[in-house]
């Protein structure tokens, strides 16, 4: 039988999260040329990419699966020392570094992949990192290949916004100068302009269609809804004022929603930091825009400011994040990830502790799979230690049915151990 209830009081409802409720998420590397995108992928990834000293070195977007470091992983392996066993995997999830433009010699083409000599049977969780190009002022417009670059940033779930945050005269700034916090204002600014133009697109479309139906009551609704003032312009504003219109699925609801979410916009504030209602979430999760999807902001210094934890442009780069939403802001750089990753394992120990510098990579790693609502939890024995992803807010009977569906179908109740 499954427990009682708890007579404690109920844990207060989080708030609905904006993306996609899916397991298999992924986060982009965003940010304009030469700010050490593609230098930070392949430090991330142990990969070789090219990260050339021009603009638009990148084209179509590098993509890679990285292990999520966690100590108490390492500790069930070591406790349970899993058998190594052949065996075939029906996804990519349990590679530890997956290029996915690459076909190895033990890769099907079918995705199907196994190993010739066996493979330990320990499966940590993954981070999906897209390494994609450098964006421009006018992007939305299509400067720089600006429309495709932005179309891929629409198949990613989060961002990680890299900052040049150094200044080198043999690396090339596409503005000429550096200024960390014009940057942002340049990225934050295309994400949204290609927003109000997705969200204009489907307001001439919606127009257009409106235009066939003689429901006098709804062009009413409608004409009342354009008077509204923009503080007004909320999606549940439709629920208490138009009830007829919120009930009924159609170009009308449609239409309103699209004209305020415009508004929103237009006001200079991204969707992802309105205080959207769980049906609102619902409608704008099906819109997939820019400027819904968390991000995290990754600042890269030379490695002296680094290991100082001095740097001019940061209490900027601080103060600016803090007026547009507070979202998490990581220091690292690029220069001295490059030099670890060079290193053998112990060099690279011994140099930071000679230096009193850590490597942010691991930080980076954790960072930017919680931002995009992932969690995972653990199953342990014998034959595998594995971790096993499963979206913020999924409940219980889901997460079982993530290890098998039967899990699910016969769901009685979850005993959660802490790892601790």
């Amino acid at each position: 039988m499954p427990p009682k209830a708890s007579k404690s009081k109920d844990a207060p409802a989080e708030r609905p999260i904006l993306g996609r409720f899916s397991s298999h998420l992924k986060i982009g590397i965003v940010g304009l040329p030469n700010v050490g995108k593609s230098t930070l992928f392949n430090t991330l990834t142990k990969l070789a990419i090219p990260a050339e000293n021009f603009p638009f070195c990148t084209i179509e977007p590098n993509e890679a699966r990285i292990n999520v470091p966690d100590e108490r992983f390492e500790w069930l392996c070591q406790l349970f020392k899993p058998k190594s066993e052949n065996r075939s995997f029906s996804s990519l999830a349990s590679w530890p570094c997956w290029p996915r433009n690459m076909i190895a010699d033990n890769v099907c083409l079918d995705g199907v992949s196994s190993i010739k000599n066996g493979v330990n049977a320990q499966v940590s969780a993954f981070l999906e990192i897209h390494d994609i190009a450098g964006l421009v002022r006018g992007a939305h417009q299509g400067q720089g290949l600006g429309n495709n670059f932005l179309s891929h940033i629409r198949a990613v779930d989060g961002i990680f916004h890299v900052l040049r945050a150094f200044e080198d005269p043999d690396i090339i700034h596409v503005d000429d100068t550096v200024d960390p916090v014009r940057d942002l204002e340049v990225i934050s600014e295309e994400l949204r302009l290609k927003d109000i133009e997705f969200m204009e697109r489907k307001v001439e479309d919606i127009e257009k269609s409106m235009k066939r139906s003689n429901d006098k009551q709804l062009k009413l609704e409608h004409e009342c809804c354009e008077k509204a003032p923009v503080s007004e312009r909320y999606l549940g504003f439709m629920y208490t004022v138009y009830p007829r219109s919120a009930q009924r699925s159609g170009d009308e609801t449609g239409m309103r929603y699209f004209k305020l979410v415009k508004a929103w916009l237009v006001d200079g504030k991204d969707v992802r930091l309105g205080d959207w209602k769980a049906a609102d979430v619902e409608i704008l999760n099906t819109f997939q825009l820019l400027t819904a999807k968390p991000v995290v902001y990754l600042v890269n210094m030379n490695e002296r400011d680094y290991q100082r934890k001095k740097n001019k442009y940061l209490p900027k780069i601080h103060a600016w994040v803090q007026e547009h939403g507070g979202e998490p802001i990581i220091p690292f750089s690029c220069a001295l990830e490059r030099n670890l990753a060079d290193l053998p394992e112990d060099e690279a120990a011994k140099y930071c502790e000679e230096n009193k510098v850590q490597s942010a990579l691991t930080k980076i790693i954790k960072t930017g799979f919680s931002a995009i609502n992932l969690i995972y939890f653990f199953t342990a024995g014998p034959d595998e230690v594995k971790c096993w992803q499963i979206r913020r807010q999924t409940k219980a009977p889901q997460a079982a049915g993530a290890i098998h569906t039967d899990f699910e179908r016969g769901f009685i109740c979850a005993e959660v151990i802490p790892c601790s």
